[in-house]
């Protein structure tokens, strides 16, 4: 049976600014799924959708979706599509190119902007989208997928501040999956890993990624970290502590993804496509 819930805006950005629209959630055929899914989007009042499609239902252009993921965007000209899907969680997804050659005979790695629908920040926040890798897909030396960010300067995801949040999705050379976290409380240099029980992003199928997470008081450790893999609770952190004196918040979603490492160690572009369904963020 499926499953419908109200949201209250639908929120679209583009060149111009950001428009809201007030629609019922069974409008956004992405929320529709063929079996209930754990998770914590239900306990959300406000959610905006980054939809891929035009004012008029077609699909975005390239243009047209450099235009809405702003400025600062890197990589979409170059690495990003459109696509319609057929059996997916969204009748369109973005196509990610991860191993691109790029003028000279350089490979540029997928796309990297920020989505901040949450202008007022967060202090809780929930994120979905789900992912498609082909049978031939080579998970290379790993790479990112969506995650959350706070308290950054810029809107580019190719360097951190010092007081920046980033918590972000993973995958590993086999296709396990993991959680990477950067910020101000977290003092090793390579930020924090969290382990999600080996699990697997399965090749040839739609693998659906949920997180939350909630920052800390300042000084608190009481924050938390929840993600969900294809309805499984993979990461279930309490007692988190992201800031021990600042206040920090959840701004929004930084849509990096692609390989990690160096571009000489990249797979075969022929088998380092995947397909992003539109991201979901939910935040209070």
């Amino acid at each position: 049976m499926s499953r419908k819930t109200s949201v209250d805006t639908i929120v679209k950005f583009g060149a111009g600014g950001m428009v809201l629209l007030l629609a019922a959630y069974s409008a956004v055929a992405y929320m529709l799924v063929e079996k209930p899914v754990p998770g914590c989007m239900e306990s959300y009042e406000r959610t905006a959708i980054f939809d891929l499609n035009a004012s008029d239902g077609r699909p975005l252009t390239t243009i047209e979706l450099q235009a809405r993921a702003g400025a600062g965007e890197v990589g979409i000209m170059q690495n990003a599509r459109i696509v319609e899907v057929g059996g997916g969680p969204s009748p369109v997804a973005m196509e990610v190119a991860l191993s691109a050659s790029a003028p000279g005979g350089q490979a540029e790695s997928g796309l990297d902007f920020a989505w901040h629908p949450a202008s007022d920040g967060a202090r809780s926040a929930c994120l979905r989208y789900s992912v498609w890798m082909p049978v031939n897909f080579d998970f290379g030396p790993g790479g990112y997928l969506p995650g959350f960010y706070g308290n950054e300067v810029g809107s580019s995801g190719a360097t951190p501040s010092s007081a920046g949040l980033r918590v972000r999705t993973k995958w590993q050379r086999e296709g396990t999956s993991e959680i990477h976290a950067r910020a101000p409380a977290i003092q090793a240099a390579n930020g924090r890993s969290f382990t999600t029980r080996d699990k697997v992003f399965g090749r040839g199928r739609w693998n659906t990624v949920e997180q939350e997470l909630v920052v800390n008081a300042p000084g608190a450790q009481d924050g938390s970290l929840k993600v969900w893999v294809n309805g499984d609770l993979v990461v279930n952190e309490r007692r988190l502590q992201l800031s021990k004196e600042n206040p920090i918040e959840i701004e929004g979603v930084l849509a990096s993804i692609g390989f990690v490492g160096q571009a000489r160690v990249h797979p075969n572009p022929e088998a380092a496509k995947l397909q992003i369904s539109p991201i979901v963020l939910a935040w209070r």
